[in-house]
């Protein structure tokens, strides 16, 4: 919940520029959460509510460093449901094996 602010105070003085990186921190969320219900409706036949948080939490993540140069919401979207994929395909394949 407060990742989008967190990335907006940390990486820009600007008010536009905060706005922009708010949008797009959100986003890439969005976008994460998507690509999990979907990855995990077909990997394990069911949402797992592991795989839900794990996901919003990557979103955040891979979009902290590129969120102020991304000015396209499409951009943001896609770098969000990339990271959601990943996401759910590690929690479910590589951490049995850790």
């Amino acid at each position: 919940m407060y990742w989008p602010t967190s990335n907006a105070s940390h990486l820009s003085d600007q008010p536009y520029f905060k706005g922009i990186i708010i949008i797009n921190t959100v986003l890439s969320m969005s976008g994460s959460c998507i690509a999990t219900f979907i990855t995990s409706a077909i990997a394990r036949g069911k949402f797992s509510i592991g795989d839900i948080s794990n996901a919003t939490l990557a979103g955040g993540v891979i979009i902290s460093s590129a969120c102020g140069i991304f000015v396209n919401p499409a951009a943001s979207l896609c770098v969000g449901f990339f990271g959601g994929v990943i996401s759910t395909l590690s929690f479910i394949y590589l951490q049995p094996k850790f």
